[in-house]
């Protein structure tokens, strides 16, 4: 939730949060083909990214108002901040590894 991102962004401590679904098509791709691979897990731990995943297979309802506060009613959403930024950043919905990573630099 964004309490949990104010927590996060306070601590100076950069995060990506992939809101999912297990119904959802992209997101599962997109486990497969960027999330879910070394290249993208050795870029998070390498760079002191906290990965989080919001999973709203059950449409909770905290996950339902951090999508609302993105402009968002549904998964994919992922979301991107670090030490430096004005502004967590929306990463596109369709990812690759090189999508992912450039999006986080």
């Amino acid at each position: 939730d964004m309490a949990t991102e104010s927590k996060l962004k306070a601590a100076n401590q950069a995060y990506l949060i992939n809101f999912t679904a297990a119904w959802c098509i992209t997101c599962q791709a997109n486990e497969k083909t960027s999330l879910g691979r070394e290249r993208v897990k050795d870029y998070l731990a390498s760079n002191n990214i906290r990965y989080i995943k919001a999973d709203w297979t059950n449409r909770n309802a905290d996950i339902t108002k951090s999508l609302a506060a993105y402009g968002r009613s549904g998964v994919p959403l992922y979301i991107f901040w670090k030490p430096g930024m004005q502004n967590s950043k929306i990463l596109p919905a369709v990812l690759t590894e090189d999508i992912l990573i450039k999006g986080m630099q």
